[in-house]
């Protein structure tokens, strides 16, 4: 592999290289977000999610250390020194970056869950390639995938602090709430609010004799009933809930 890189190693060979990469990154990207929108059965959903999540997760690290290797084989010295002293400035960085990965390999470890870090409890409401966001009582905080290995973390069991309930939601105007387009933008807003457990879809419930929409949800722990209701009031429709 090394007399390879080194007999073919050139800028030119470095971008082509790069540009296919970033390439297939956005394709895997496209196919994980069209996933979200297929209907199919929940545990399918979730076990291809969960593939391509994993594939995603090692792929970026796979990608970035090809390129460095044909970074440095094009000038071994010069690029290899300048190599060396990146990665001694970024290497909290980076060490914060593979405990990330390492962490987010287990299938527990997802957006939703909740979790002890230090002292402090709440539900993973967002994730990134440094850290996560944490929803607490408090409001969302920030945590470092080194800070939560240093001060240490648990996942919270599933349990019934999760609750299913209906959303029934009334336009404010003359819009048809039957209409296709309408209910496709209601779904896409819902998947995308932190108050809700998304692993389960809503399930829209058919009242087409009545004037609202009715939407089965999983709220996540916590609760976050008057949460929800004023969100979708934002959005120009009336909300109530019932179980």
């Amino acid at each position: 592999m090394e007399q390879f890189l080194l007999g073919h190693a050139s800028w030119y060979a470095l971008f082509l290289v790069v540009g296919l990469l970033l390439a297939f990154y956005f394709v895997l990207i496209l196919v994980q977000r069209q996933l979200d929108q297929l209907s199919m059965g929940a545990s399918t959903k979730n076990t291809l999610t969960t593939i391509f999540r994993r594939i995603l997760l090692f792929y970026t690290p796979f990608a970035v250390l090809l390129a460095i290797g044909i970074f440095g084989a094009i000038s071994p010295l010069w690029n290899g020194i300048l190599l060396l002293l990146v990665i001694a400035i970024s290497f909290p960085l980076l060490r914060n970056y593979w405990i990330g990965i390492l962490l987010q390999y287990d299938s527990n470890f997802h957006i939703g869950k909740g979790i002890w870090v230090g002292s402090t409890k709440g539900d993973i409401n967002k994730m990134n390639a440094l850290g996560i966001y944490i929803m607490t009582a408090n409001g969302i905080q920030y945590f470092s995938y080194s800070h939560i290995q240093q001060d240490g973390f648990s996942l919270v069991a599933d349990n019934d602090t999760k609750e299913y309930c209906y959303l029934n939601i009334h336009s404010t105007d003359k819009t048809d709430i039957h209409n296709r387009e309408t209910t496709q933008n209601l779904f896409h807003k819902l998947l995308q609010t932190p108050y809700l457990d998304t692993r389960f879809s809503p399930v829209f419930v058919e009242q087409k004799e009545n004037q609202h929409l009715q939407v089965k949800v999983l709220l996540r722990p916590g609760g976050h009933k008057k949460e929800i209701v004023a969100l979708i009031e934002t959005w120009n429709y009336h909300c109530t809930l019932s179980y």
